[in-house]
């Protein structure tokens, strides 16, 4: 399975539910459906702040895959009646690998007709939406670029602490 029909999948999986796949050149961005009015007034009512997206670059030849993380703040606008219209994001940015929970309580119908009540955003979900769909099609996955740079900003900052404290204690015990 190549990353054309990897994307084609995606889109399959997740029609009908509140994420959307935006097909990207090598790649592709799993997020929020913002552009849903119907989410949007769901993920207002709920109380979400951040739009989550998990970003996928694709290395057909090697049947690599990687990922990050992506989050945005989210507001929304109203119209005069007091509906949702839409969402606006700011700026800020983060990028790589990140754990996000955020919950709020709302009302709704499951498939089954049976009431749902509660609504919590995992981010493990657009995770595991992406590994449930790559690993069994045989693809790998390697570390994004910013995750390898905050390991080895934190391997080096963890190096450099522990240097201090034995100079510190080298010190302590010279002086003493």
């Amino acid at each position: 399975m190549d990353s054309s029909q990897i994307v084609a999948r995606l889109v399959e999986r997740t029609r009908d539910t509140p994420y959307a796949v935006t097909p990207l050149p090598g790649g592709a961005r799993i997020g929020l459906n913002v552009a849903d009015l119907r989410w949007t007034t769901l993920f207002h009512r709920s109380g979400l702040t951040i739009d989550h997206a998990v970003v996928l670059r694709f290395d057909d030849a090697k049947r690599i895959y990687t990922r990050h993380q992506e989050s945005r703040r989210m507001s929304y606008r109203f119209g005069f009646d007091g509906q949702v219209v839409g969402a606006s994001f700011r700026k800020d940015v983060f990028k790589g690998t990140q754990l996000s929970l955020q919950r709020g309580v709302v009302a709704g119908l499951h498939d089954d007709g049976s009431l749902a009540r509660g609504y919590r955003f995992d981010s493990r979900e657009l995770t595991a939406l992406v590994d449930s769909v790559l690993v069994p099609s045989g693809w790998r996955r390697a570390m994004d670029r910013n995750t390898k740079i905050g390991l080895i900003g934190a391997i080096a900052g963890g190096g450099i602490a522990v240097l201090t404290l034995i100079g510190l204690g080298i010190a302590f015990l010279v002086a003493g």
